[in-house]
């Protein structure tokens, strides 16, 4: 479990009931170079999230004992929201289409399992970070004025740089 890796790396938090699964799914995110934290359950994640603010992404199996990724995200709704509308669902199920499983599809945030190589990871979660990114440009632009910023919709923010295109590194 990472404590606070370096924030040139987007962070991701891996949910999933099976270990081996979990241990794979990490080791190929840090080989895409990412930064990795785990959980085993939905439990486990809510207190992951609970004390860490710099998870950028989750990345959640949707049938897990107990407690479901859609459980999961249902928690993020209510208190994280940000990471509810980026959260992406893997399962190894996906004749057991929920409404919730279907959305995320039609949303390009969904991966079945087996998982296939590396790039549909680092590409699933790049896009959606990319979208993430865009999404904060646009609701949070500021035009500064000399006493009070203003928001301005379709402005930059001052000193605000993202990539535009993940693609392009």
């Amino acid at each position: 479990m990472s404590k606070g890796a370096p924030k040139d790396r987007p962070t991701v938090l891996v949910v999933d009931d099976d270990p081996l699964v979990l241990n794979f799914i990490r080791c190929l995110l840090k080989r895409g170079g990412f930064a990795v934290d785990t959980a085993e359950s939905v439990d486990a994640a809510i207190s992951i999230l609970q004390q860490r603010q710099d998870i950028d992404i989750v990345l959640s199996d949707l049938l897990m004992p107990e407690k479901t990724g859609e459980d999961l995200h249902k928690w993020l709704l209510s208190h994280r929201k940000d990471l509810a509308e980026t959260m992406i669902a893997i399962t190894g199920y996906p004749d057991h289409m929920t409404e919730f499983a279907s959305q995320l599809r039609r949303e390009g945030r969904f991966i079945e399992k087996p998982l296939k190589p590396i790039t549909i990871l680092e590409t699933t979660i790049n896009r959606v970070l990319a979208q993430k990114s865009a999404d904060q440009k646009q609701d949070c632009k500021i035009a500064e004025t000399q006493e009070n910023p203003k928001v301005i919709p379709g402005e930059p923010l001052p000193g605000w740089t993202t990539k535009s295109d993940p693609e392009s590194d």
